[in-house]
């Protein structure tokens, strides 16, 4: 169907994101593609999948259904963000870009130190906060991460440098794109037309100390009558920011310290010696116990490099054969810095008859390292994509495309600083450290003594993890009809994709032998997925579309289980998926559309051997009945170990949307969608709070292990399918392009409210409604404002998040609303240079500090705790 209204037009215009220079709307006639000035951008690079011609309408492929059309609208909420409108807006990375939008309302899982696998340098999104969101790089998977099991990609891996727009598809869509788009898929389009060379260089430079991001960046291309050829690379530096940059010191105490907390395990009686803890670094005299200030020495956010390049090549073979090829390579280098090691794994003794034990009981000591634990992080990805697209001259015309890809992720940490605890037990046992300092050592003899035994207990943890993905696609579509109003098309396609995943620690890490690692967590499986889908649209009279999808999907996997040996298992299911699009006039369009999908669980959730953690948690059951300052707070940290579970059924999940898009005036839209996902069987850790909070309401738990005193010795948690996970909502938007004499005005405005966010972890259990919790907004929005003249730009920015109230807990603090604001300045030179000044966080506004944290009172993931940011960028063109 051929028909495009002013809506269809001016929601191209929406979509193309186009420049405020010279922008004004554009509407065409029947037969007719509205193409608008896409990007100002030096680069010239345009936005080539939608062409007019003399004689005929190209079709094109939007982010949400296979079949291409001449409207950019789809029966799904798609939002598309321009890099044009990343720059205005005062992001620099694709995460951050990512972090403000409306639907991704609880924030990205950002790179932070505190995380072992790659968790401190990799950053993740999760739309709607249903952990189920599916990244692509024009359309095809991007390499998933070996800290999630494969099941997310690390978006920070994406630089900006290469974006032309990412396509945010806001409803489940497991029918077009797999099992892994449950909540949503990101579309990351790249840059394809690129004339001449382009050399950029920015820089970032927040309030708060450390935090220095400086990017350097080149793009070539040749594009001709036969085909294109772009070359994108990009390298970035970003200095470390501590937490006690962002927090202050002595936060965040831990009994864990250089000088030794012993408790009697008869007594309960508590000992130190207080003239050691006034001599050591970073150490707090309480009364009751030395402790340790971790966050004196812990960084909040690593230190980085990250390069990457992209390569888009594009050549006709024939008039109706194309070659397509795309080589996307990127390695990130980062460090990471946590506090010395506390020895916890399997705890120190020093018995009643030690003879440098004073207290005639056996004693548990509390100690950590001296020497912080710096962890190397090395990450490279790679992609080698080639297509071949075609036509056939049988019946009303086959399109047809058959591709390869070859994707690769490997990914190796070394943590330093390590401990094997049984070195320095030995010590304590033989005597050759007095621990306790019975003795009475000055606090230069004693510490060096305790650093001697350190020396030879200090152990580099090594952690490595590698994926290869060889994914074959085939598809074809045609037109299997056309008359008297009537148009269907349809598309048949199938995929097989082989992953082998591995990783695994050091074997003494593996053997739970050493402090301050993860330990375990090592998997070697397989999986071959096949896949079938379809997909048939219905061009109606009365401008009626009705469209449907029907996706197979199946799974077999196989792993090396701990203990256990090999396993088997398959998945499979089938998810569909029907809308319906109706343009009422013009101006008015509605739409809604229903889906069901099923995802496979992953290689680590199934095979993974144990590891530990130290999460944090508040005790409900002992601190109901004891007072305990130290103890019985929310981010005390409790020795967690986490196992996989081959028992794990796939997820099942039921969503759907119902909207509209309607063009007020000629420059004047809003938009409105309604979202609601039912999300049965969801894969997840029982977290610490939930494993404490049900023990309390229970009476007791068999995942909690605890002392002779009642407090916490070990939780034990695994992967499990949750019963329930239920969430609402509306996205809301308005876009307005106010013409005048003193430039063109371009305002916009997004906003997401959650109504609900349900979880219940077992079955019966009544649901936990979280939506509006602190942690969890109910309410994020953003509005914009650009101005443009000639060669001259402005945008100032706001980015809300609502007030959030503690109602399940007693210790968090309710946050008031927030407010980011950016302004950014723009000016194109005269001599083919683009200049770029910004501020974001312009008023400096800090979100409130959760008292109740004592280490890290800011959710970093949604909140900037940066402050003010002066963003300086310069690009020239040859």
């Amino acid at each position: 169907m051929t028909y495009k209204s002013k809506l269809a037009s001016a929601i191209s215009l929406a979509i193309l994101g186009t420049a405020m220079v010279h922008a004004v709307p554009a509407f065409a006639a029947d037969n007719d593609v509205a193409v608008t000035a896409a990007d100002s951008d030096q680069s010239k690079d345009t936005t080539s999948e939608t062409k007019k011609t003399a004689d005929k309408v190209e079709k094109i492929e939007v982010t949400g259904s296979r079949i291409k059309r001449v409207d950019l609208q789809t029966v799904s909420p798609v939002t598309v963000i321009t890099a044009e409108d990343m720059k205005m807006s005062g992001v620099t990375t694709v995460e951050d870009a990512l972090n403000n939008v409306t639907a991704n309302t609880y924030g990205n899982a950002k790179a932070s130190s505190g995380y072992s696998e790659g968790g401190a340098a990799t950053t993740t999104v999760d739309l709607r906060g249903l952990g189920a969101t599916l990244v692509l790089l024009d359309g095809h998977r991007l390499p998933s991460t070996g800290g999630t099991g494969g099941t997310q990609q690390d978006i920070s891996m994406i630089p900006m440098a290469i974006v032309q727009r990412i396509e945010i598809l806001r409803d489940g869509a497991s029918a077009i794109y797999g099992s892994d788009a449950v909540a949503g898929v990101i579309n990351i389009i790249t840059k394809k037309n690129i004339s001449g060379v382009n050399f950029s260089y920015s820089l970032s430079s927040p309030k708060t100390s450390g935090g220095l991001q400086k990017k350097y960046t080149l793009s070539a291309g040749v594009t001709n009558d036969k085909g294109s050829i772009v070359f994108v690379a990009q390298h970035t530096d970003q200095n470390e920011t501590t937490d006690a940059a962002v927090s202050g010191t002595n936060n965040g105490l831990s009994s864990y310290s250089s000088v030794p907390n012993a408790y009697g395990d008869d007594s309960g009686t508590n000992y130190y010696d207080s003239s050691l803890c006034d001599d050591a670094a970073n150490t707090v005299d309480t009364g009751s116990a030395c402790k340790y200030a971790y966050s004196n020495t812990t960084w909040l956010y690593p230190q980085y490099t990250k390069d990457s390049v992209l390569t888009n090549a594009t050549y006709d073979l024939t008039d109706d054969l194309t070659f397509k090829g795309q080589v996307f390579a990127g390695k990130s280098l980062s460090w990471s810095r946590y506090a010395p090691t506390p020895v916890s794994q399997n705890g120190l003794t020093v018995d009643s008859d030690n003879e440098n034990n004073p207290y005639g009981e056996d004693i548990t000591v509390y100690l950590r390292g001296i020497k912080a634990r710096d962890s190397k992080y090395v990450g490279n990805n790679m992609s080698y994509l080639g297509s071949l697209e075609g036509s056939l001259d049988v019946g009303n015309g086959i399109d047809w495309t058959t591709s390869y890809q070859h994707s690769t992720e490997n990914e190796v940490e070394h943590d330093y600083n390590l401990i094997n605890d049984s070195v320095i037990q030995d010590a304590i046992d033989d005597g050759s450290f007095d621990i306790l300092n019975s003795s009475g050592m000055s606090y230069d003899d004693w510490s060096a003594e305790e650093e001697s035994v350190l020396d030879e207990a200090y152990h580099t943890g090594i952690w490595e993890a590698d994926q290869t993905y060889d994914t074959f696609t085939a598809t074809g579509s045609t037109e299997l009809y056309s008359g008297g109003g009537y148009d269907i098309n349809a598309v048949v396609g199938a995929e097989y994709e082989h992953l082998n995943f591995w990783q695994q620690s050091d074997p003494e890490s593996a053997n739970m032998e050493i402090s301050g690692g993860a330990g375990g967590d090592d998997v070697d499986a397989k999986r071959d997925r096949q896949s079938y889908y379809t997909e048939v649209v219905f061009d109606l009279p009365h401008r009626v579309e009705i469209d449907g999808a029907l996706r197979y999907d199946g799974y077999n996997v196989n792993g090396d289980v701990e203990d256990t040996g090999d396993v088997s298992s398959s998945f499979h299911g089938t998810s569909p998926k029907i809308g319906i699009m109706w343009h009422v006039t013009d101006n008015l369009l509605l739409r809604a559309d229903w889906g069901k999908a099923f995802r496979a669980p992953s290689m680590k959730q199934m095979f993974a051997s144990s590891s530990v953690s130290w999460d944090e948690g508040y005790d409900y059951t002992y601190c109901s009945s004891h007072t305990d300052a130290d103890y019985c707070t929310a981010d005390y940290q409790f020795q967690t170990y986490y196992e996989s579970n081959q028992n794990l059924k796939p997820e099942k999940a039921t969503s759907y949307t119902v909207g509209f898009v309607w063009n007020l005036t000629d420059n004047l839209s809003a938009q409105a969608t309604y979202w609601n996902y039912d999300y049965k069987d969801k894969i997840d850790d029982l977290d610490v709070d939930t494993i404490l909070a049900e023990e309390y309401a229970n009476g007791s738990s068999s995942r909690v292990e605890r002392n002779d005193d009642g407090t916490i010795a070990a939780i034990y948690t695994s992967y499990v399918n949750l019963n329930e996970y239920t969430t609402d909502g509306v996205d809301a938007g308005i876009d307005y392009l106010l013409p005048t004499q003193i430039g063109d005005f371009k305002f916009k405005f997004e906003g997401t409210w959650v109504n609900s966010l349900k979880e219940a972890a077992d079955s019966g259990d009544d649901a936990v409604e979280y939506a509006g919790e602190t942690f969890y907004p109910d309410l994020k929005a953003n509005l914009s404002t650009q101005w443009s003249l000639g060669d001259y730009g402005a945008a100032l920015t706001f980015n809300y998040i609502g007030r959030q109230v503690d109602h399940l807990y007693d210790y968090y603090n309710t946050l008031n609303p927030y407010v980011n604001t950016n302004l950014t300045a723009t000016y194109n030179t005269s001599w083919n240079a683009k200049v770029s000044l910004g501020v974001a966080n312009v008023f400096d506004v800090q979100p409130k500090y959760d008292e109740s944290d004592t280490w890290r009172g800011y959710d970093y993931d949604l909140y900037d705790v940066n402050g003010r940011t002066l963003q300086l960028s310069y690009s020239q063109s040859f």
